[in-house]
């Protein structure tokens, strides 16, 4: 007979002596003091994060933090960075994430509204919000700078990843563990008219520090030949151009042995920005919006109208297998694409943002913002969500994957950017050597 939970307690487990959480922080290694970081001029933040003592990097309580100043508003998220590498001690490339800033756009959009509601004020996220809150936000830069917060989108650095970093095994002979290098976006981007700084910028990190004979058993291990491997997630970006013809084939070429999804937005290929104003609502003129939707938000937010940019029919393509079986079609609505990428994403117990109805500034008009602002094309070739090689082995025919796309009007002057999303493991070595390569 089962006995309700509630019914039996027990006392706590008693940790690990010596072992204690530390905060520290990690500044850029090509800067000093209050230095500024600009679009225009040095552009690329560079940490070399140590091979700390005994240590254990805990990536869901670190982030990026930075201070800006500017001219304008910033646009929503503040997408500072365009590009994300990381590499290892011996200078291996583990992520390049071109289109970083497109990326972490995605990214938010299936995170609940809560949480971006959450990340208003540290991180100037401001899609979660009500229309009452959202048009009264105050995103006006400062002289004195605004203090920002980032979270990497990073499968090894980011919150994603399930298991600490033992950086005191890697400490190879450049002295570091990893060399995490951002690059900085164009101003257009970042601010909606004349152009920004950043400063006082520094990786904060918390470590977990443990006993010295606990890290001498794991060494011991990595002396006599054994590996620890690290599983992490990581991106590619692929952009291809759209020609005048409503049907359009995109070929996406990546060599990815454990392929497990991709994710794909379409865009125009000039970046546009309009000025913002209180009654002139960012939701409608953020150009970080994507297309493909049946609803187009005119740049005034007042009104909307049918796109003639929508996705009616998708499907993708590899070898001789299609996938899904046969071509999603999008007729009178999108709600297909939507309820496909929420399965494919593991996100029907927790609905995100991109789910809900916005409503546009003036007219007061209930959309999706499915429709409106956020549409994206996912796919997962996964066949379960445990920790097995499942996905799609893209190396094994050198074909590229195919995404074949119909529309209702002219594409011309768009793009279609795809992320590729792949599943790699980190093994840990001795002499504080690591690679994606086991030995």
């Amino acid at each position: 007979m089962a006995i309700p939970r509630g019914l039996v307690s027990q006392d706590m487990i008693k940790q690990m002596e010596g072992i204690r959480s530390v905060r520290t922080n990690v500044l850029p290694a090509n800067s000093s003091g209050n230095y500024a970081f600009q679009a225009s001029g040095n552009n690329r933040v560079i940490f070399q994060i140590p091979a700390f003592a005994n240590s254990f990097i805990n990536q869901k309580r670190s982030y990026i933090k930075f201070t800006l100043a500017g001219s304008g508003k910033m646009i929503s998220g503040c997408p500072v960075f365009r590009r994300m590498l990381l590499k290892n001690a011996r200078g291996q490339v583990l992520e390049d994430v071109n289109e970083y800033d497109y990326l972490c756009k995605i990214m938010d959009s299936f995170k609940t509204s809560s949480e971006l509601r959450g990340q208003a004020y540290t991180h100037k996220k401001l899609t979660g919000l009500s229309k009452e809150v959202y048009d009264k936000a105050s995103m006006k830069t400062a002289a004195g700078g605004k203090t920002i917060i980032h979270e990497l989108n990073s499968g090894l650095l980011g919150n994603t990843q399930e298991f600490m970093i033992p950086v005191s095994t890697m400490n190879a002979s450049s002295g570091y563990a990893f060399q995490l290098e951002l690059f900085l976006n164009s101003d257009d981007k970042v601010v909606d008219s004349g152009s920004y700084t950043i400063q006082d910028v520094s990786y904060e990190i918390e470590l977990l520090e443990v006993t010295d004979q606990l890290m001498m058993d794991l060494n011991n291990e990595l002396s006599q030949g054994q590996e620890l491997p690290l599983p992490y997630r990581s991106y590619r970006a692929h952009t291809t151009s759209l020609t005048s013809s409503s049907s359009q084939k995109v070929n996406i070429s990546e060599s990815a042995v454990n392929l497990e999804g991709v994710m794909s937005v379409i865009k125009p290929v000039s970046h546009s920005q309009t000025t913002f104003t209180d009654a002139n609502v960012a939701r409608a003129v953020d150009p970080y919006n994507t297309i493909g939707g049946k609803i187009n938000l005119k740049n005034d937010g007042t009104d909307v109208e049918e796109s003639d940019k929508s996705v009616i029919k998708y499907s993708f393509r590899y070898g001789s297998q299609y996938f899904p079986t046969s071509p999603v079609e999008l007729v009178s609505d999108s709600v297909l694409a939507l309820e496909n990428a929420l399965c494919v994403m593991d996100l029907k117990n927790d609905l995100p943002v991109l789910t809900e109805n916005i409503v546009t500034s003036a007219a007061d008009q209930l959309v999706p913002r499915f429709e409106a602002t956020d549409f994206i094309i996912a796919h997962s070739f996964r066949t379960s969500a445990d920790n097995v090689k499942n996905g799609l082995n893209a190396s094994s025919s050198g074909a590229p994957l195919e995404l074949n796309l119909s529309f209702k009007g002219n594409m011309m002057n768009h793009e279609v950017l795809t992320f590729v999303q792949q599943q790699n493991t980190l093994y840990i070595q001795k002499d504080g050597g690591s690679s994606i390569i086991t030995s």
